[in-house]
């Protein structure tokens, strides 16, 4: 019987601060604002802080214009 490897459905890819910031095209000071501000969701993992790239193009979804 062959063992079959997890489905890669659940995995999960975070961005890191930088990542995010160079996706947005905003400076890692404005993405600092938008995550103290409750604009941009983000997920923190000990120190480290992560967002999931479903929340960033959620963010630019949202702003949109026409």
């Amino acid at each position: 019987m062959q063992m079959q490897s997890p489905s890669t459905d659940n995995d999960v890819n975070l961005l890191n601060r930088e990542q995010t910031a160079k996706s947005l095209n905003i400076s890692q000071r404005q993405l600092h604002n938008l995550r103290s501000s409750g604009e941009l969701p983000f997920i923190k993992i000990g120190k480290l802080v992560r967002f999931l790239p479903r929340d960033v193009a959620a963010y630019v979804k949202a702003r949109r214009i026409g």
